[in-house]
């Protein structure tokens, strides 16, 4: 049976993301490559809405009959529809600040951004779990979400000064909605403090349709998703978020003016992290244009998501050595993530999830 190379994976990703035809992707695809081994990898990588009208087309063009198409193809229909209703959650919220009579901040963050002014062609291509919002005035927030109906997914949580190493309060719920709107009093976690804009929270502009919700101005929503993709998302448990996270850096990449990238890229280098900006390149070049990788956090970074394609259980050790070597770093005790790490130690809930990670490792 043939298989997909990660590269050649990646590249699909990208030009989907792009908008280009569905049906000329689906088309350019070897008939030996199934469609299971497709959803299968979509699932790995959180691009199952990315690639849903391609994996949609490749169905009907290899006349595969609707209960014999894998359990998790859903059809582009499908996201779209889920995008919109969260789009229309942020709206109500919106409204709802409105209604306040005050000036609430309240900033979008990563995915929530793609719901209104998006880098993607279409509704429903960005895939998200949650809803991410900044804001300087978290108790006034959270006041408005609960007027909305949404509760704390934590029992007794309540605005006000963070925990160490904390850097949002916990999600907040509501029965009828499709994800949780989570509130961020920080835009990344501590542990990545020195690399965040100094202007993050002013250099906005106003959201499409939207009065009292405003959105980072591009170069910073660039920094700020480069942060959680090479720094945040690869220790995480879950591990699978590097390759969507990577497309739509490259997208938002692509979309800025050349002075707009000379000062990202003088940002990181400003920051101490030219190395994270060269080997990020590195990366990009290497997965989407056939480039060799030429510095040495390039060279790692390509390893990585090279092994990280062999299957979910090499994505769950790579994830825990990350954390390990996070650990390992003098930053990781000053920024209080030694302390947040330690108090989920206490947590049954902690204990669970790492169980099932190690379960689905194991048997995967």
């Amino acid at each position: 049976m043939a298989q997909l190379s990660i590269r050649a994976f990646a590249r699909l990703c990208l030009a989907a993301a792009r908008g280009e035809d569905a049906a000329a992707l689906a088309g350019g695809l070897s008939p030996d490559i199934t469609l299971d081994q497709l959803v299968r990898r979509a699932a790995e990588h959180r691009v199952e809405a990315l690639l849903a009208p391609v994996l949609w087309h490749l169905a009907d063009s290899r006349a595969i009959a609707a209960g014999e198409r894998p359990a998790g193809l859903k059809p582009p229909i499908h996201h779209v529809t889920r995008a919109l209703h969260l789009k229309a959650q942020l709206t109500e919220l919106d409204r709802a600040l409105i209604g306040t009579g005050k000036e609430v901040p309240v900033l979008l963050l990563k995915g929530s951004v793609q719901l209104f002014d998006s880098a993607y062609p279409a509704p429903g291509l960005r895939q998200m779990a949650d809803i991410d919002l900044l804001t300087t005035q978290a108790e006034a927030l959270t006041k408005v979400l609960r007027g909305l109906g949404y509760q704390p997914s934590e029992r007794d949580a309540a605005p006000g000064p963070l925990p160490p190493g904390e850097y949002h309060l916990p999600p907040m719920l509501r029965a009828r909605d499709l994800v949780a709107i989570e509130v961020h009093l920080h835009p990344a976690s501590p542990l990545f403090r020195s690399l965040l804009p100094a202007d993050f929270d002013t250099n906005t502009l106003p959201v499409t349709g939207c009065a009292r919700l405003r959105r980072p101005d591009p170069v910073n929503h660039l920094i700020v998703m480069l942060i959680h993709t090479l720094r945040h998302d690869r220790d995480t448990l879950d591990g699978g978020l590097l390759l969507r996270g990577l497309v739509e850096c490259e997208l938002l990449f692509t979309a800025l003016t050349g002075r707009e990238k000379d000062r990202a890229k003088a940002h990181f280098q400003t920051s101490a992290a030219g190395a994270l900006w060269a080997g990020w390149r590195d990366l990009a070049g290497w997965a989407f244009a056939d480039a060799r990788p030429v510095t040495v956090t390039g060279r790692l970074l390509v390893a990585e998501f090279r092994l990280r394609a062999r299957g979910y259980r090499m994505v769950f050790a790579i994830a825990v050595l990350n954390r390990v070597l996070r650990i390992a770093q003098p930053g990781y005790w000053r920024s209080g993530a030694a302390r947040r790490h330690g108090a989920r130690l206490g947590r049954a809930a902690f204990w669970r999830r790492l169980y099932s990670k190690f379960r689905d490792a194991l048997t995967g």
